[in-house]
This record gives structure tokens, sequence and C-alpha cells, in this order.
């Protein structure tokens, strides 16, 4: 059994041997995949080996965990259960 956080529903997860328990998204996550779409797509130019380019998308792509984490721990009645 899983926790699945939802946090662009367009995206298959895969996840296909065990039991998924979905938890809806974060309210403000359409906010946050906004701001990380804006970001170039271009893996090459972006600089990923440069720490300080690193450095400053890190409060936008770990915004996404950090909003799905605190969204897993309010379904109180679901970790209950478990």
């Amino acid at each position: 059994t899983i926790f699945m956080p939802v946090i662009d529903p367009n995206i298959n997860y895969g996840t296909s041997k065990s039991k998924k328990i979905f938890i809806p998204p974060n309210s403000r996550m359409k906010e946050i995949l906004l701001e990380t779409s804006t970001m170039r797509a271009d893996y090459f130019q972006t600089g990923n080996l440069n720490p300080v380019d690193v450095f400053r998308r890190r409060e936008a792509f770990g915004s996404h965990f950090i909003a799905q984490c605190q969204t897993v721990l309010e379904h109180t009645e679901i970790l209950r259960k478990f």
C-alpha cells in the first residue's frame, strides 16, 4: 500500500503491483506547476552542473514535495487507518 499524492493529474504514475491510495493535490499545486513550467526545459542550457543555478531552482522544485507532504499529513483519517 502506498500513499500516492497527485501532483499532476496528467501523469501516469505507473505503479501496478501495489494498492494505491490517492491523496488529492494541494490547493497551491496549480500555482506551483505554473511557476516551474516557466523555467527553461532545455537542460543543456540551464546549467544543472552550476551550483548557483541549482540553488536558485531548489525552492521552486522543492515546493512540490513540501506542499504534497503537508497535504498527506492533513489527511489524518486515512493515516489513522494504517
